[in-house]
C-alpha cells in the first residue's frame, strides 16, 4: 500500500530517476528540485526524463548526470504493434539504468505506467484517482498542501528528509547560445544599454493564455 510522506533513508539510493515529460515552463520549474537533489544526496546517480523538444532545456545542466528522451510522438506514429515492441525495448534498456528510486512529477496515466515500468522499486507521485496505484508513496495534490509549482515540486524532499536550496530555476547556456541570442537582438534593433524585458503571453490551452485586452 502507498505511504503518505513515508521517509525513504537518502544515503541508501543510488539511482534517482525524475520524470516531467512536458512542458516548457513546467521543466523549467523542477530545476530547484534537480538542484537540491544534487546537493543533498551527492552519491546518487540523477536521471531525468523529458520529451522532445523539452529534453534541450535540461542539457548542460551540472545536477544532471543523464537525460532520457521518451519520444511520445515518435511512438504514437508507427503501428500499434512496432510501437508496442519500440516501448518495450525502451523500457528495457531503461531498467538496465536500476534506478532505486523514480519520482513522477506530471501525474498522467500514462507516466505513472512509465515509473512502474521503469523497474524502480520505490516509486513517488500524487495520490490521484486510480493512478495512484502504481505508486509506492504518495504526496497529496490539493492545493491547500503547497502554493507555487515550485513548492509543488519541492514537496517531494519531505520523503528524503532533504532541504530545498532555494527557489531560483536555471537553464544553462552554451556560450555559442548566448552569442546567437545577441545577434539576434542586435538585427532586430534591441538596445544592450537598456533593460530587456521578455513577455510569453502565448500557451498551450487556453487557461493559460493572457487575455487580448490586457
Amino acid at each position: 500500500m502507498a505511504r503518505y510522506f513515508s521517509k525513504i533513508e537518502p544515503e541508501k539510493i543510488h539511482c534517482l530517476l525524475l520524470s516531467r515529460l512536458r512542458f516548457m515552463g513546467d521543466v523549467i520549474l523542477t530545476t530547484p528540485l534537480i538542484r537540491a537533489f544534487k546537493k543533498g544526496m551527492p552519491q546518487a546517480r540523477l536521471l531525468y526524463m523529458a520529451e522532445p523538444p523539452f529534453v534541450e532545456l535540461l542539457e548542460n545542466n551540472p545536477y544532471l548526470d543523464g537525460i532520457i528522451p521518451f519520444n511520445r510522438k515518435y511512438f504514437d506514429l508507427l503501428p500499434p504493434a512496432k510501437s508496442l515492441v519500440r516501448q518495450v525495448r525502451f523500457f528495457k534498456e531503461l531498467r538496465k539504468q536500476k534506478c532505486d528510486v523514480a519520482v513522477d512529477l506530471l501525474g498522467l496515466p500514462r507516466t505513472a505506467l512509465q515509473l512502474y515500468l521503469s523497474g524502480a522499486p520505490i516509486r513517488i507521485g500524487g495520490d490521484y484517482r486510480y493512478r495512484k496505484h502504481l505508486y509506492t508513496h504518495l504526496f497529496p495534490v490539493r492545493r491547500e498542501y503547497w502554493r507555487t509549482a515550485i513548492d509543488f515540486y519541492l514537496n517531494v524532499l519531505k520523503f528524503f528528509d532533504v532541504s530545498p536550496d532555494g527557489t531560483r530555476t536555471e537553464v544553462f547556456l552554451q556560450a555559442s547560445e548566448k552569442a546567437w541570442a545577441a545577434t539576434y537582438l542586435k538585427t532586430h534593433g534591441f538596445d544592450f544599454s537598456r533593460p530587456i524585458v521578455g513577455l510569453h503571453p502565448g500557451g498551450t490551452w487556453p487557461a493559460k493564455l493572457w487575455p487580448w485586452e490586457r
